[in-house]
């Protein structure tokens, strides 16, 4: 998305992008210095595989679709460790053929634009779609919009981007819309559908929104930061301002939020480093004891320990033909074994008071500090 002379921002900004929204509802600070295309700015690794694994997607779903797509400069644009990733160990449990089957795609990576009278004259939403697909679903016909994640967690939630989206969506090809996450390390995929009716029914929200971001970042008083695990992604994370104030207990306790995204920041770039000192380690030592680190002065060591686990590659089996196979194979009883079972009071009373199954309460206290969300206006 472009902006009208950043430099200036007094009334001139006629554009947003979903994007700018989401930034928006995690940070107010972020957005507001990204806006103005601070100096500071650099790539984090995250946003790196992020950028990346994107354009693979978006090219392994045009090779699937007859689409002629290119990816140029892997080897100047990303470090060796970041095309790792995103090839050998990003898309796994990706199943294009199973996503894309019953749809047809009609956009990768497609731009649309639409204005947006309501906020202010000649103002445009300027959206970018990963995938956009029609589809036929009970006899009803559906734009489908797909945005692909590249992280570990798919949330499975009605948020500013999933009605931003759709909503942008609608508008431009006047259809209801199905809304799709789809976890590109995973595999995992989350859906909504939104009706023209209960989209008609969020413009006022949306609008309501649009403004109020457009004031703020427009305004000449820098807003509040918003620390979280979005921190990470932030190419402004060592330079944050807003971790600066610890005038009172509340700032105090931002600031702490922000500080351990800071480490964990830190504490990922200590262990690249460390795994480079172990890949020059012969594998018979690795793992068995603890290899120095010179970059510590030594004082630190590295051992490697792997676990594995499985998921099923494809939706098509149920759970509970699992149950079955296992049952029909003789392998339940260990399955049972492995599985951690907990009772809440009702049940634990039942199995005593029916099967005389002897049961004792255990009480955990523990103190739990969670980000809370603001909800939409």
């Amino acid at each position: 998305m472009k902006f009208v002379d950043t430099n200036d921002m007094r009334g001139k900004i006629k554009s947003v992008s979903k994007s700018r929204l989401e930034k928006y509802q995690k940070c107010p600070l972020w957005a507001y210095k990204d806006l103005r295309n601070t100096k500071d700015f650099n790539r984090t690794r995250n946003l790196e595989i992020g950028i990346l694994a994107h354009a693979i997607a978006a090219k392994k779903l045009a090779d699937k679709v007859g689409i002629k797509r290119e990816i140029f400069d892997l080897e100047e644009k990303y470090d060796l460790d970041v095309i790792y990733e995103v090839q050998e160990e990003i898309f796994r449990y990706t199943n294009f053929n199973y996503l894309y089957d019953k749809v047809q795609v009609i956009g990768i990576e497609e731009t649309i634009s639409f204005e947006m009278p309501e906020i202010e004259d000649e103002f445009n939403f300027i959206g970018r779609f990963d995938v956009v697909s029609f589809m036929e679903y009970d006899n009803q016909k559906y734009i489908v919009v797909d945005d692909f994640k590249s992280g570990f967690y798919i949330s499975t939630e009605v948020d500013t981007e999933a009605l931003v989206y759709s909503y942008a969506a609608y508008k431009h090809y006047n259809l209801p819309v199905i809304f799709r996450r789809i976890g590109l390390r995973n595999g995992k995929l989350w859906s909504k559908i939104f009706s023209k009716e209960t989209l008609e029914r969020m413009k006022d929200k949306i609008i309501f929104k649009i403004k109020h971001w457009k004031e703020e970042m427009e305004g000449e008083l820098i807003p509040e930061y918003t620390p979280g695990t979005h921190c990470l992604y932030c190419s402004m994370l060592n330079t944050c301002q807003g971790r600066k104030d610890v005038s009172n207990l509340n700032k105090k306790f931002k600031a702490s939020i922000w500080a351990k995204q800071y480490a964990k920041k830190m504490e990922a770039e200590v262990k690249n480093g460390a795994k480079e000192v172990l890949e020059h380690v012969p594998i018979s030592e690795v793992g068995k004891e603890e290899i120095l680190i010179p970059f510590l002065n030594n004082k630190y060591g590295a051992t490697v320990s792997t676990t594995e686990s499985y998921m099923l590659a494809g939706r098509k089996l149920k759970k509970r033909d699992i149950i079955k196979l296992l049952i029909e194979t003789g392998e339940i009883e260990n399955f049972i074994d492995n599985l951690d079972i907990k009772f809440d009071q009702e049940l634990a009373l039942k199995l005593e008071t029916d099967y005389k199954i002897p049961f004792r309460k255990q009480v955990k206290s523990t103190i739990k500090l969670v980000e809370q969300k603001e909800s939409e206006e």
